[in-house]
């Protein structure tokens, strides 16, 4: 039991053991909880397969762990990370492949629409106000879309994605090391001659760099802009237009109904489209992991289902989550905010007046 002297006396607080149910709380509580507080990909995938909410048809490709760098070791960790990469190539199933800086997740996302694919950078948080299209500088395409129309420039993306999967993440603790990988890299004929001065100098550079994070996330955009001939004045949408206004209509009725019922923000989420694009507000806190992949989600039902099953997804995942945290916290629960006291956040319980120290 945690007691503050600037609380008042009436609230009990109780410290949460929230490590293995993180996704919950990046769901309801977006926005407000301070920056930095993260999870893993694969830990919400886990949640959602608890909750028996992993939608079939989505092979989600995860970053390769790469070991302390040694000699004589590149030719098998850099074939690990691009096998990964071209697996992207099949058409089994949509693709999402979890990949990012060391600040932040973004996700590849290769979907199949009214028979012809489509290659996304799905990005929520950083980077998207350069690289994103965006109304008012507030509701923004999520969804960084290219029409794949030529498998050989595709296949040349991907492999080029896993040179800078691989240099972003691999250790290296030894200049002949280092250089032995800056010579390898130079024998990729399959690398524009500029790009591969980039990636070598971030690579140089390492994380220690101050800009190290956002020149990783710029490349990451030039990367597709530059093998897929595209560029961010012309990208165009993933998503049936149709399919994302009849959307746009159900969620404003229905989320008018659901914040009545439950308050959470995911119902106080706006949705509009403009020009064929499906806009929405981007991440406000440090929740990458729960939010690429909750987009990744979104994007895979609402190319393969009906805009309704989409909704009645998100109402069901929101019910679950809701009962998720009933069990956390063993009473009954309506979110009705946070309380900052100290910088210390608290989850404020409208129906037992108790507030629940959030340990971020």
């Amino acid at each position: 039991m945690k007691t503050n002297m600037n609380m008042n006396n009436d609230f009990a607080l109780r410290k949460l053991d929230i490590t293995p149910n993180t996704g919950v709380f990046y769901h309801f509580l977006d926005g407000i909880l301070n920056k930095g507080y993260a999870s893993s990909f694969y830990n919400h995938e886990q949640l959602l397969r608890d909750l028996n909410l992993m939608p079939g048809g989505l092979c989600i490709l995860y970053r390769v762990a790469l070991s302390e760098y040694s000699r004589d070791e590149f030719e098998s960790e850099y074939s690990s990370v691009e096998v990964r990469y071209l697996k992207m190539m099949r058409n089994d199933c949509n693709y999402a492949h979890v990949t990012g800086t060391n600040k932040h997740q973004i996700v590849f996302f290769k979907g199949i629409v009214n028979k012809k694919t489509y290659f996304s950078l799905i990005n929520s948080g950083d980077g998207i106000r350069k690289n994103h299209f965006a109304v008012s500088n507030s509701l923004y395409n999520l969804w960084n879309t290219v029409e794949v129309s030529d498998e050989s420039k595709f296949i040349t993306t991907l492999k080029t994605l896993a040179v800078m999967d691989f240099i972003i993440n691999i250790k290296v603790s030894n200049k002949s090391s280092r250089d032995q990988i800056i010579n390898k890299i130079n024998t990729f004929d399959f690398i524009d001659d500029s790009m591969k001065s980039e990636i070598i100098e971030i690579f140089n550079t390492g994380r220690k760099s101050k800009d190290h994070h956002m020149r990783c996330m710029n490349l990451y955009y030039k990367v597709i802009r530059l093998h897929m001939g595209d560029s961010i004045a012309t990208i165009t949408t993933l998503f049936d237009e149709d399919k994302i206004i009849q959307f746009s209509e159900l969620w404003k009725s229905k989320s008018e109904e659901m914040v009545l019922k439950t308050n959470s923000p995911i119902f106080k989420r706006s949705f509009e489209t403009h020009d064929g694009y499906l806009l929405t507000s981007p991440q406000q806190s440090g929740s990458c992991a729960w939010f690429s992949f909750f987009w990744t989600i979104f994007a895979h039902k609402l190319t393969t289902q009906s805009p309704q099953e989409v909704l009645d997804y998100i109402v069901e995942l929101d019910s679950k989550f809701m009962a998720r945290l009933n069990s956390i916290m063993n009473n009954d629960f309506v979110f009705n905010g946070l309380l900052n006291v100290d910088n210390m956040f608290y989850v404020l319980n409208n129906i037992t007046n108790k507030l629940f120290l959030m340990d971020c």
